[in-house]
């Protein structure tokens, strides 16, 4: 290549390369006109709790006999005793048996205040409280 042309492609090299980065710099975000996307994820969902009521000592009882939960969560009552025993709203909202060694579980989707009994031992009873 001649001498002469070497300061020439030099010069027209710098230009290109310039004109590149420019161009770079005005189509990059920074330079957006359209709207940011918004960059907040949502929270997670809260995943839905399980109080359990376990049903054993001597007299039986629901231990514990008060729980309080959120509306959507679940309560699994879990027979430890040796004797059959029920969970039986005070409404007739549920009646459920569970032989020994059983558990059962149940959703309380709404808020409000569930009192409960064993039919078959009526001194046992509980307290389920919807938030």
């Amino acid at each position: 290549m001649p001498r002469s042309s070497v300061p020439a492609l030099f010069h027209f090299l710098i230009a290109l390369v310039t004109l590149l980065a420019l161009g770079a710099l005005l189509t990059g975000p920074a330079y957006s006109t359209a709207p940011a996307a918004s960059t907040a994820a949502e929270p997670p969902a809260r995943a839905a709790a399980v109080a359990v009521v376990v049903i054993e000592g001597s007299p039986a009882a629901f231990i514990p006999q008060s729980v309080t939960i959120r509306a959507g969560d679940s309560v699994r009552w879990l027979n430890n005793d040796n004797a059959t025993h029920t969970t039986t709203s005070d409404t007739g909202l549920w009646d459920i048996f569970l032989t020994p060694g059983t558990s059962v579980l149940r959703t309380f989707p709404t808020p409000g205040t569930f009192r409960y009994h064993c039919d078959i031992h009526p001194n046992m009873t509980g307290t389920i409280t919807v938030v």
